[in-house]
């Protein structure tokens, strides 16, 4: 049997240094056909419904997961989208207390009453502070200061259209035109890593086998079960709404890059095997064909008559 041959040359130590030093997947970018969108039944285990900007978030922070996301994300429209965003149905939570309330009035009268006051009294702080005082209250408050920032500009700052939802979320909306040439145009002008594709329209799958082609990675979601359905079973991996909105694609997201980083990495480190450099090894042997064949006792007689 004959031993493989393991040869330095064919390891790019160079390369591997650097992949494992650097992100294999420093740019993900997120493009989103709007004709796809979460059902009803996608959140019955939330027990709450979610406005499209909480969809829109929700679904970028899933796609960051994988990497740096490139800014800003794409949404094609093949419709003029609803002049008004659909009416968020109860409960509605609160994003500081984490209190559901029947009606949005009462959450209102909540948000006013009780987190506002709270919020004055932290800036009362941080204004009668100076010096050192102020900075180590500015960094004791910080987290609370932005967490009501971010809950009052999504209770009061709500757009009246589903447009201003999906743009306030970080997405440019394209409307009209054909998505898979906006999608190839984007994948051409900008250096992609990996590419975050929402939709259940089998016209990605000849683009989801060039980006397989090109070696870049592809994450597809859909309201479609199972990664062996629909254009699913063209990526890389995939997701279902349901997971989005649970975050646990967010979760999986650092998983699944790891396990890619480590297949990538078994790809270098891969050994060929060379019969040519295994056949001039075997040429390299002590004496001839005829006595290599022969006991050792013989082949010491010999040595020792010729002596």
């Amino acid at each position: 049997m004959k031993k493989p041959h393991y040869s330095l040359h064919s390891l790019n130590l160079l390369s591997l240094k650097t992949f494992s030093t650097s992100p294999s997947f420093s740019s993900v970018a997120l493009f989103w056909d709007l004709n796809s969108k979460p059902t009803t039944s996608s959140y019955r285990h939330l027990s709450l419904s979610l406005s499209l900007y909480d969809v829109a978030v929700r679904l970028r922070l899933a796609a960051a997961s994988f990497g740096h996301l490139l800014s800003p994300s794409l949404a094609f429209a093949s419709f003029h989208l609803p002049s008004r965003s659909p009416p968020l149905l109860p409960p509605f939570p609160c994003r500081l207390c984490g209190r559901t309330f029947p009606s949005s009035q009462i959450l209102i009268h909540h948000f006013t009453s009780v987190h506002s006051p709270e919020h004055e009294r932290r800036l009362r702080r941080l204004e009668s502070a100076t010096g050192r005082r102020w900075s180590i209250l500015s960094g004791q408050l910080s987290l609370n200061l932005s967490r009501y920032e971010k809950a009052h500009r999504e209770l009061f700052g709500r757009c009246e259209n589903s447009t201003g939802e999906v743009q306030r979320a970080g997405f440019k909306i394209l409307e009209g035109g054909d998505k898979i040439m906006h999608l190839c145009d984007e994948l051409a002008n900008r250096r992609v890593d990996c590419a975050v594709i929402v939709s259940d329209d089998l016209d990605f799958v000849t683009v989801l086998k060039e980006m397989r082609q090109k070696n870049v990675k592809s994450v597809v979601i859909g309201e479609s079960k199972g990664d062996n359905y629909g254009i699913k079973r063209h990526a890389n991996v995939g997701f279902c709404w349901r997971e989005v909105l649970a975050g646990k694609m967010k979760e999986e997201g650092p998983k699944v890059v790891s396990q890619w980083r480590e297949r990538e990495l078994l790809e270098r480190l891969e050994w060929r095997y060379d019969p040519s450099q295994d056949d001039a090894e075997e040429g390299l042997t002590w004496g001839t064909g005829e006595e290599k064949h022969k006991p050792w006792w013989k082949l010491d007689n010999n040595n020792q008559s010729c002596s």
